[in-house]
């Protein structure tokens, strides 16, 4: 096997580009690289401490959104995690602005209805590249965490550690293949394999700096 002649290096993440013609790495991602510069600036120390992998899953589905079939596919994983992540707690009734376990500030918005995700917005990127959630998403509505925003400062700046939570995007699809997401800090790989076969390989990180109320949940 021979050496490859293109591939870039960008936050620890390596690109490859097997053919000579089409466009440079740069001119290929432009603006899109921001939700990667957002993933691993949202981590106060990197690399994280580990990489929670589970095993590549195949499904037998024809893959027509990289973002919905995301959607589709997460929301059970998700639900399976709360009573881990909440520490097995149950909300009761309570007022609005009553403070919810950061599992419950999670799960909730999945049942929310078709207006809210028709509402979320979204943006197509040229080369393919798209995002769901540009006026707000599923991730928008989490309270604030006083020890990691000051952890986010004092390892990005002000400026910076004020941008970071701000974009908080559903998820941002890189064509071909990855899927990014911020919050939280996960890749999962969407690689269709036939008509009515595709393979979800997801992979998530664990900030070291993360305040123990938030890596329990995420």
């Amino acid at each position: 096997m021979g050496a490859l002649k293109h591939v870039a290096v960008y936050r620890d993440f390596v690109f490859t580009k097997i053919n000579d013609a089409g466009p440079d790495f740069h001119a290929y991602f432009g603006d899109v690289l921001g939700a990667i510069d957002n993933l691993v600036d949202r981590s106060p120390v990197w690399p994280p401490a580990h990489r929670r992998r589970r095993a590549a899953q195949r499904h037998p589905l024809q893959l027509e959104d990289g973002a919905g079939e995301h959607q589709r596919h997460r929301a059970p994983d998700v639900g399976t995690r709360v009573g881990d992540a909440g520490g097995g707690c149950t909300v009761a009734r309570s007022a609005d602005d009553a403070p919810k376990p950061m599992a419950m500030e999670q799960i909730l918005p999945f049942g929310a209805g078709h207006d809210f995700f028709d509402r979320m917005g979204g943006r197509v990127y040229p080369n393919g590249h798209s995002m769901l959630g540009t006026n707000f998403s599923i991730h928008s509505g989490y309270a604030q965490v006083p020890e990691y925003e000051a952890a986010l400062r004092a390892a990005h700046g002000d400026a910076r550690a004020s941008e970071i939570p701000a974009a908080r995007a559903a998820e941002l699809g890189v064509f071909s293949e990855p899927v990014v997401k911020g919050s939280p800090q996960a890749i999962r790989v969407i690689r269709p394999l036939a008509a009515d076969r595709t393979l979800l390989r997801p992979g998530a990180f664990a900030s070291r700096a993360h305040p123990i109320c938030c890596s329990s949940a995420r």
